[in-house]
């Protein structure tokens, strides 16, 4: 699954958003009960993504982008070194 994916389809569940019928390949339609939009979601690795379908939808919480300590963090932490 894509980085970003489980946690959007989460946030977008939580805002009252529901998948629809069609979508093609690797992309999905999502409903917003917000602005009464329909848009199709791919499945994706991109934060700058997430971010694009939340504000389609109405959406005000976005993802931000991880400083550089906290990334070497949890490099360090991911191979043993803390």
């Amino acid at each position: 699954m894509p980085k970003y994916y489980s946690e959007l389809t989460d946030i977008m569940r939580a805002q009252g958003c529901w998948r629809v019928e069609g979508g093609k390949g690797s992309h999905e339609k999502w409903r917003s009960p917000i602005n009464d939009r329909t848009i199709t979601v791919p499945r994706f690795k991109s934060r700058h993504t997430a971010n694009e379908v939340l504000k389609q939808l109405g959406i005000a919480r976005g993802f931000s982008q991880a400083t550089k300590s906290s990334r070497r963090e949890a490099a360090e932490n991911s191979i043993g070194m803390v």
